[in-house]
Formats: C-alpha cells, sequence, structure tokens
C-alpha cells in the first residue's frame, strides 16, 4: 500500500475529508510512489455532455472499460503530449469546487495507434458513451487511439484523492512542482452520486446491477410507480413496486430476467431500456390504491394503446 510523504497530516479537518497540508504536492505523490512525474501527464475530465458528465464518477467506479475508453481518444494537441509519456494521471472535476479535481486512476500508457470512424464505433464501449452524448473522432483528421492500462498505484485513493485546480487551465497538463496542492482526502470514495432524487432519476439497465449500497437502500423504501423506455421502439411500459423491497425488488428482477415477466418486453432488448420515477407513494400506502395510480398512469400516457403495456 501506498503512503503519504512524510509530514503530511492525516487529523480529520471536517466529517467529509481528512485535510493534507498545502506544501505537499501531486508532483510528490507521485515519486513518492514511483512513478515519474516528468513521465506523466495530468488529465481533468469535464464533459460538456450533461448525461455523460453525471455519469461519468459512476463509471470510473463501476465501469472502468468504459471510462478507459472515454480517454482513449484525445485533441491533436494532447495526443502528442500523452504520446511522449508513459503514464496518465486521471482526475475528474469536484462536484464541489470548481478549483478542484477529484482523483480516479493512474493508467499506463501502453502505445497508440491510428483509429478510423468505422472501427472507433465497432469498440461497445464507444457505442455507450455514444448514447449519453460522447462526441466521436472528427472527420478531417486521422485520431490516435491510446492503450491505457488502470495500475494499482494510488488505488486506496481513488475517489477521494483531491488536488487544486486553477481556474481556466487546460484539462491536460503537465505536474509541475507546486501546480496541484494535495488539499483533500475524503474518508470514503466520492465517485457515488449522492442519494437519489426521483424527480431526475433515470437509469440505464447495465447500471441497475451496480447500484451503491447507499442507491439499493433508497430504492428499498421508494414505493410507488415507474416507468420503462424502450429506446429502440420509443415506447414506454407503466408498472407499480409495491411490497417487499418495493422499487428496488421490481428494478433487480428487470436485471436478472430482462422482461420481469411482461409479455410485451419478451424479446427485447434491455440494454435499450431506461428507468426512471412516475410518482411516489408512502410506504403505507395500500396496495389497491398503489394499483389504481398505475392504471392513471398508463391511460394518461396512453401505453396500452401506443406502448408496451398489455392490460
Amino acid at each position: 500500500m501506498a503512503h503519504l510523504p512524510p509530514g503530511t497530516s492525516t487529523a480529520p479537518k471536517s466529517h467529509h475529508y481528512r485535510g493534507l497540508i498545502p506544501q505537499v504536492d501531486l508532483r510528490q505523490l507521485l515519486e513518492a510512489v514511483g512513478i515519474d512525474p516528468d513521465d506523466t501527464l495530468v488529465m481533468r475530465h469535464t464533459p460538456d455532455q450533461p448525461a455523460l458528465r453525471q455519469r461519468l464518477p459512476w463509471l470510473a467506479a463501476e465501469r472502468p472499460t468504459v471510462f478507459a475508453a472515454y480517454q482513449s481518444m484525445h485533441r491533436e494537441r494532447v495526443e502528442a503530449s500523452l504520446r511522449a509519456r508513459g503514464h496518465l494521471a486521471s482526475f475528474i472535476a469536484d462536484r464541489d469546487a470548481p478549483d478542484r479535481a477529484l482523483f480516479v486512476g493512474m493508467y499506463a500508457v501502453r502505445g497508440a495507434r491510428p483509429i478510423s470512424e468505422e472501427e472507433f464505433y465497432a469498440i461497445p464501449e464507444n457505442q455507450e458513451l455514444r448514447e449519453l452524448g460522447s462526441r466521436g473522432p472528427d472527420t478531417d483528421r486521422q485520431h490516435l487511439w491510446f492503450e491505457l492500462e488502470e495500475l494499482p498505484h494510488m488505488q486506496e485513493w481513488k475517489g477521494r484523492l483531491v488536488v487544486g485546480w486553477t481556474r481556466g487551465m487546460a484539462y491536460a497538463r503537465l505536474p509541475r512542482p507546486g501546480k496541484f496542492p494535495l488539499v483533500a482526502l475524503h474518508d470514503e470514495s466520492r465517485l457515488h452520486a449522492e442519494r437519489p432524487d426521483p424527480r431526475t432519476l433515470m437509469l440505464e439497465h447495465w447500471q441497475l446491477g451496480s447500484l451503491p449500497p447507499s442507491w439499493q437502500q433508497t430504492l428499498r423504501e421508494w414505493r410507488g410507480i415507474y416507468l420503462i423506455f424502450d429506446r429502440s421502439s420509443r415506447q414506454g411500459y407503466v408498472g407499480a413496486a409495491y411490497g417487499d423491497d418495493n422499487l428496488l425488488h421490481r428494478w433487480l428482477e428487470y436485471h436478472r430476467t430482462g422482461d420481469g415477466g411482461n409479455r410485451r418486453l419478451l424479446g427485447r432488448d434491455p440494454q435499450q431500456f431506461a428507468y426512471s420515477v412516475l410518482q411516489l407513494t408512502a410506504r403505507d400506502t395500500p396496495i389497491a390504491e398503489v394499483q389504481e395510480l398505475e392504471r392513471s398512469w398508463k391511460l394518461r400516457l396512453h401505453t396500452r394503446e401506443h406502448g408496451l403495456n398489455d392490460n
């Protein structure tokens, strides 16, 4: 296990993180774990696309191959800098402060090769990123595709280590002395999102199998009406969740079976399903009342005659 450089304080500074002595910077930390800072490029990823920006911490925590694909293609100037180095220190924007960056992994650069648009979209992870709004290759030049391998270095600080990041600074930089002070070490990983908001929650099918424990507990408490939207047919299915484990139980059943036993979902590609909440009810709401709400939503959304409900 790697250790912080000598002189680093771990005294609690708040209930969110432990404070680090400002004089310690990322360059010193890289040296302490055996990574040559002069052979390292530092990146902070801040996607413009809202869906991708929202999902990026989750991808870093639960979908490492998709996250690696996201950072395997870059602008021309960054390509040259990354190609000249053997390591990538990867960060994402800290959700609490625009002048900070959250560490998500140390990668070895194993090489780079030219990639065509056809080859790019033949990679399954890039199809997934495309659905989140990620832009593909520019058509006016030849891109490089970098082979990145995540290393065990600093793994215990993934999602916890925070460095300063001067506003306006380019997303790819060299770890010059004093440029990236260590400003926080959170007690727990910050890569999982905070408690979900039912008004904005939308989950992909693959996410149902990798829900953080805190999210599972929240969904276990939620009783009410949900919507499954099939992107391939642009049709919706309205369902109700009640009983043991409420929404968590129902959605995990969809993840396990793909169709939840619903006739008009049989044979469809569940990877095209998006899950959201239409209405929550109190945990002691009678089942008959929840079922009546379900019928009401089917009528209002016309999911019987134009959707995927058959009753």
